[in-house]
Parts: C-alpha cells; structure tokens; sequence
C-alpha cells in the first residue's frame, strides 16, 4: 500500500473517500470487510476483480449509488445489495452528506 495514506488503520485511495478495515483480508474464508465513508458528490470506480469475486453493500449511513452493468443503481440507508465485481463497478455518493457503507468482498480464489 505504498501508494495509499495510512492512518490509524485506515487508508485513502483519493481525497473523497475513506476506507478502514473492519475484518482484515482472511486467506481461509477469502473474505474482508470494510467500512467506506465517501465525501459529498463523491465517486470511485473500481478496476474488475477476479472472476467470481463478489461484493456485499451495507448502507450505515446516507444515500448513495453504486455501479455494475453499467448502471447506476440507487440505495438509502439500511439497504442491502450483492453484485459479482468481476467486471468494472462503482460507488458513488448522490447527497450533500456523507454516506457510509460496509463493503464485504468474497475474493474467488484464482
């Protein structure tokens, strides 16, 4: 993570959005789970995963969208989804408030 700010166990990929490890990365189930906050108006695209990979969204806190098949796909707070994320995908933050979501991947093995 040379190219990522660490603070208090939390890392910063780009101004706007933040992303702390809640369980890190367990090589037995292939699972990690993290707690993303993203900044007002607020937009990351994610490069594809491994095939078979698959993400959970949790929405703690705010309104927000995320991106598969193209499509941006709303979720408000308390909102749950799964897509596969082996293929470009997205979050983005559609408020003037932050929004904060937990995000378990599965990573299918390669």
């Amino acid at each position: 993570m040379s190219d990522h700010d660490i603070i208090n166990n939390e890392f910063n990929t780009d101004k706007g959005i933040s992303v702390s490890p809640l369980f890190p990365f367990d090589s037995i189930t292939n699972i990690e789970v993290l707690c993303l906050t993203l900044a007002p108006s607020y937009q990351h695209t994610s490069e594809a995963h491994n095939i078979g990979t698959i993400e959970h969204i949790l929405v703690i806190k705010g309104e927000m969208e995320y991106l598969v098949d193209n499509q941006w796909l709303p979720l408000q707070q308390n909102e749950v989804t799964k897509f596969n994320a082996d293929k470009v995908h997205g979050y983005r933050n559609v408020s003037d408030q932050e929004a904060i979501f937990h995000n378990i991947i599965y990573y299918a093995k390669k």
